[in-house]
């Protein structure tokens, strides 16, 4: 019965997320090659956290913590009472993103979160139409977000065996020569957890709607659409996999996994490695994985992943996280 509902629910968000790309601006293509190019705001996509970079972004079904609000909203219903995440991630070139957020849970009530992503692209130089150089520009991205997630059926069970519906509102604003914002909004949900407790599912829809606007062209917002499982063979061990969808490409395959060991009663040490299809075949070298380690105490967490780009470089991500 169980398993029957879970897929009752995930054909009805499938249906809604069709009915947003239906109504996507022509130009942003139909989630497939046609589309690379023609969607702004391109910071939303990145990695919020190193722990989801380790694990090649398959977070969908797992993310437990405050940068739920980027992965899937309605994970922050396992916020563990108050935390708080800073993400610093050394991008390619002279290019950096940073990502902070906070998340509270407030028991059957639900849990709430707020957080900004900002992407610095660095100091570019600009020229006239005649080449002359005129100086400089310094492009960046931000967005703010705020989010809920809440329970949505057997109030009178163990929580595990309950849905989870989240979603968030997002201010988004991008500058290159002129500026430009947008709103727009997230879902997801979360099933119980099936099969004794060992798999969990989930369904997301990222930037479901919103456009920014440079000089007299429109371009829509990234839109994503997520299906993931979690899979927990061992309370230790956990796999995870993501269908993801963009408007603005092919579809793509993420995985990873991650294995929890305890060094001591306050101290652990999290090994992960992960890999996805995005992008495969857009540079040459050694890309598509990433590798990652954690170390967690009681209320300190410090994650660092390292995500190659073959001949572009590597992407450098370091996370704290506290919780109190």
């Amino acid at each position: 019965m169980r398993r029957g509902c879970a897929a009752g629910v995930s054909a009805i968000l499938l249906a809604a997320v069709a009915g947003f790309a239906g109504t996507a601006p022509a130009q942003a293509g139909v989630f497939d090659r046609s589309g690379v190019g023609t969607t702004a705001a391109q910071f939303l996509k990145l990695s919020a956290t190193a722990r989801g970079s380790a694990m090649g972004e398959a977070m969908t079904a797992l993310a437990d913590d405050a940068s739920a609000l980027y992965w899937n909203p309605a994970g922050l219903i396992d916020v563990s009472s108050k935390t708080v995440i800073f993400t610093h991630t050394s991008y390619l070139a002279d290019s950096f993103y940073d990502y902070a957020a906070y998340a509270q849970n407030f028991g059957d009530t639900g849990a709430f979160g707020v957080s900004l992503q900002y992407m610095n692209h660095g100091s570019i130089s600009q020229t006239d139409t005649s080449g002359v150089d005129i100086g400089t520009f310094s492009p960046y991205d931000a967005a703010v977000s705020l989010g809920f997630a809440s329970y949505i059926s057997g109030l009178n069970k163990y929580p595990r065996e309950r849905f989870v519906l989240g979603v968030s509102a997002k201010l988004v604003t991008s500058k290159i020569t002129g500026q430009d914002s947008t709103i727009t909004a997230d879902a997801g949900i979360l099933s119980p957890w099936l099969f004794g407790e060992r798999v969990r599912l989930g369904l997301a829809v990222n930037n479901a709607m919103g456009a920014l606007k440079f000089e007299d062209d429109s371009y829509q917002l990234p839109l994503m659409i997520k299906f993931g499982a979690r899979m927990q063979p061992y309370s230790a061990w956990d796999i995870t996999a993501d269908l993801v969808a963009p408007v603005d490409n092919y579809p793509y395959l993420a995985a990873g996994t991650e294995i929890r060991m305890p060094v001591t009663d306050v101290l652990r040490v999290d090994l992960r490695a992960g890999a996805n299809t995005r992008a495969i075949s857009d540079y040459a070298g050694f890309r598509n994985v990433s590798f990652g380690v954690g170390l967690s105490g009681r209320q300190l967490a410090c994650d660092y992943s390292m995500s190659p780009f073959g001949e572009l470089g590597d992407a450098h991500r370091l996370t704290l996280k506290f919780s109190f």
